[in-house]
């Protein structure tokens, strides 16, 4: 589904598995990973200069936040965010991009928010979007649901495309 291959946005960088993996086709990408020692390991192993990494999460609100573990879940990947902290929060809109091609985010429950924050960089440059949604292993965690992400793309001209396993590929139609 992708066409370009000049920049990707990635979100739940965890140890580095994604970026890396993204790197080896994207001439740039930016990656984000809010938690503490997943960051420190994503930072050692991905030491490529392609791979722009922050110790940040992604939304729509510039706020502070903090990380924390999904209880009884054996998975440093299964970080959320939730309010106070003194973890930044980055809209990808505030990055000013000169390209995309590429969003994914896997953040445990906060894509919608991820996706908010990049409402200009959506309309400009029309990216595939890949954003998994399993919100209903936490309902009431955030405010929505699933079919949220899917409402908020359809102005944009957003459709889902196809599910790997938890997560959806948007194309924009047309």
């Amino acid at each position: 589904y992708i066409r370009g291959f000049d920049t990707a946005v990635q979100a739940g960088g965890n140890v580095g598995v994604w970026p890396k993996r993204l790197a080896e086709r994207f001439n740039t990408v930016y990656t984000f990973e809010p938690e503490g020692h997943n960051f420190y390991c994503l930072a050692h192993n991905c030491p490529e200069p392609a791979i722009l990494k922050f110790q940040a999460a992604l939304g729509c609100e510039r706020k502070l936040v903090s990380a924390v573990y999904e209880s009884g879940v054996e998975n440093m990947g299964a970080i959320y965010v939730q309010p106070g902290g003194s973890i930044p929060v980055i809209r990808i809109d505030d990055l000013g991009l000169e390209s995309c091609d590429f969003i994914q985010l896997d953040v445990e429950g906060y894509e919608l928010e991820a996706l908010k924050g990049a409402i200009l960089t959506i309309s400009c440059f029309r990216p595939v979007l890949m954003v998994e949604e399993k919100h209903f292993l936490w309902p009431g965690r955030y405010p929505w649901g699933d079919g949220a992400i899917q409402e908020f793309l359809k102005p944009f001209g957003y459709k889902a495309e196809e599910r790997i396993h938890r997560d959806l590929i948007f194309v924009q139609e047309g």
